[in-house]
């Protein structure tokens, strides 16, 4: 605080950086030569190393400000992926990247949840889908075997869709809805599986 013809102020100084990258604002005490954001989804609590060294971990949000990478030469970012839960997949887990002198650098990683359920599938006159049918989500080429009780186990489910059951000589069809709740694979059924043998015909 100063004086100065009966009058006071007050001065107040900060040091420090702002950086702008994917459409997020970052604050730092000091940005290097250069810098990355970097995006794990929407994972918390993922650690983060550069060039094997421990760097920080996700905020709940998915992001981390690297503020020191060094410009021109190689860096090596990779995150631990068993701090993710087993439900989420990684589309890769280490990137490499050389950074301009004085920019910044968005490095995302996508790790995106799969949902999975072990459905059961019955058949209009109550018998379940037979042992070796194929079980596909529409318009997917990927398929599960039906075991026992006419049970399949799928994985890449959404929130709804449809799903389709061929065996020798049989066709059908029933609507997945995924229950709201944190078990990453539920048990869903008895559905429905409404015969289409003569509708392909």
């Amino acid at each position: 605080m100063s004086h100065a013809g009966g009058n006071s102020g007050v001065r107040l100084s900060a040091a420090g950086s702002l950086g702008w990258i994917g459409g997020k604002a970052f604050a730092a005490r000091r940005l290097g030569g250069a810098f990355a954001a970097i995006k794990v989804g929407e994972q918390e609590g993922v650690r983060i190393y550069a060039d094997n060294q421990l760097v920080g971990e996700t905020g709940g949000d998915g992001w981390l400000l690297l503020p020191s990478a060094r410009p021109f030469e190689r860096n090596v970012i990779r995150i631990e992926a068993t701090d993710l839960p087993f439900d989420v997949e990684l589309d890769q887990s280490e990137v490499a990247f050389r950074p301009y002198a004085g920019m910044g650098t968005l490095i995302e990683f996508g790790a995106v949840r799969q949902r999975s359920a072990l459905v059961r599938l019955v058949r209009e006159d109550g018998s379940a889908v037979p042992p070796g049918a194929r079980v596909a989500i529409a318009g997917s080429a990927e398929t599960a075997p039906v075991v026992r009780d006419g049970e399949a186990y799928l994985t890449h489910l959404s929130a709804t869709q449809q799903i389709v059951a061929r065996w020798d000589g049989g066709l059908c069809s029933a609507q997945v809805r995924l229950p709201d709740t944190d078990d990453p694979q539920p048990r869903i059924g008895p559905l429905l599986c409404r015969d289409l043998t003569y509708a392909a015909r």
